[in-house]
């Protein structure tokens, strides 16, 4: 039994979902509406083009599967932080960078998109995060 105030990693899994389905969600439909940060490029392997060859599709799939997986591996250090603020940040700030870098790498898009939709990543998932977080009280006693 896990008496201590920090919660299991398959709890905080299971709302890492619920974060990466509303930033997954509601980033789609930015990218969907707004045409500055409109999603044209993405790489879509060639065995999977039968499903669809929309860009905004994969590009939400590589970004749900990637915050889950860096959401995961951050978890050691949001049960560090110290209040449901600080563990937002600690959860947003290194995904968003590290996401925002590999769109950066591949190329596709101009300075403009990148700030653009950095700034778009960062407030949406902290909003998504930070009300999860609060909601939840996964981190309380």
């Amino acid at each position: 039994m896990n008496t201590s105030k920090s919660p299991r990693f398959w709890s905080y899994f299971g709302w890492l979902l619920v974060i990466d389905v509303l930033f997954t969600g509601v980033d789609a439909i930015f990218h969907a509406t707004v045409e500055a940060i409109e999603v044209y490029s993405y790489p879509i392997p060639e065995s999977l083009l039968f499903l669809s060859a929309n860009p905004l599709l994969w590009y939400a799939v590589g970004k749900f599967i990637g915050t889950l997986i860096i959401g995961s591996l951050l978890f050691f250090f949001v049960k560090k932080g110290g209040s449901t603020l600080s563990r937002t940040l600690i959860l947003s700030i290194p995904l968003v960078l590290l996401l925002e870098g590999r769109y950066m790498l591949s190329g596709d898009y101009d300075s403009q998109w990148h700030v653009l939709n950095t700034i778009m990543h960062f407030c949406v998932l902290s909003v998504s995060t930070y009300l999860v977080f609060q909601k939840s009280r996964l981190f309380e006693a």
